[in-house]
């Protein structure tokens, strides 16, 4: 009789645990699937201060951007090999048309990071001579390098100087107009200018 109580005992407890165990898992896979790249919260993910590691110059004929390396948190991955695709939008600086002042995004595959340095993303083509060039300047998609360029105004010629507005990593390509975003992060308040004449 002792035997048998001892038994049951056992296998009550083993069945106590199995609960538990499974409770648990079940709250472990519902976290994880949660955090996928397609339900990420687009706050609080990348600081603002990966910004600062930026670096604009020229490449050839083409008038770009390079910045800092951030980690997505949830996957201590860097933001690229997350969200393949990056868009940037710019905004003219000292022009408007009719009180607005004209905007381009500028899309194209997250950059990567650079061989000799994994903290910095690679050169990210904006500009172009031939962009700046144009004269003249209709709402049309435009491309510099491999990236392409949505042009949203219609002016007589193409400003010269363009301040960053935000930049936004998605996780697939981005539409023309109007994507969603997965992860988002607005400009310092510190002006950051990419000018036709650097």
């Amino acid at each position: 009789m002792k035997k048998i109580s001892l038994i049951t005992l056992s296998l009550f407890a083993l069945a106590i645990v199995f609960v538990l165990t499974s409770l648990e898992s079940r709250q472990w896979l519902k976290n994880t699937l949660s955090r996928s790249p397609a339900s990420l919260s687009t706050a609080q993910m990348i600081p603002k201060s990966f910004l600062q590691s930026r670096s604009i110059g020229r490449l050839e004929r083409e008038v770009g951007i390079s910045f800092g390396n951030p980690l997505i948190e949830e996957y201590q991955e860097p933001v690229c090999e997350v969200f393949p695709w990056l868009e940037v939008q710019l905004q003219a600086e000292g022009v408007a048309v009719n009180g607005i002042s004209p905007k381009i995004n500028v899309r194209g595959f997250c950059p990567g990071a650079l061989p000799e340095n994994p903290q910095q993303l690679d050169f990210f083509s904006l500009l172009s001579d031939e962009l700046c060039d144009l004269r003249p300047v209709s709402q049309d998609t435009f491309e510099v390098g491999e990236n392409k360029v949505d042009i949203l105004f219609d002016l007589e010629e193409f400003p010269r100087d363009w301040v960053l507005k935000s930049l936004s990593f998605h996780d697939t390509e981005p539409e023309k107009l109007n994507s969603d975003p997965k992860v988002s992060v607005k400009s310092t308040s510190q002006d950051i200018v990419i000018s036709c004449d650097m």
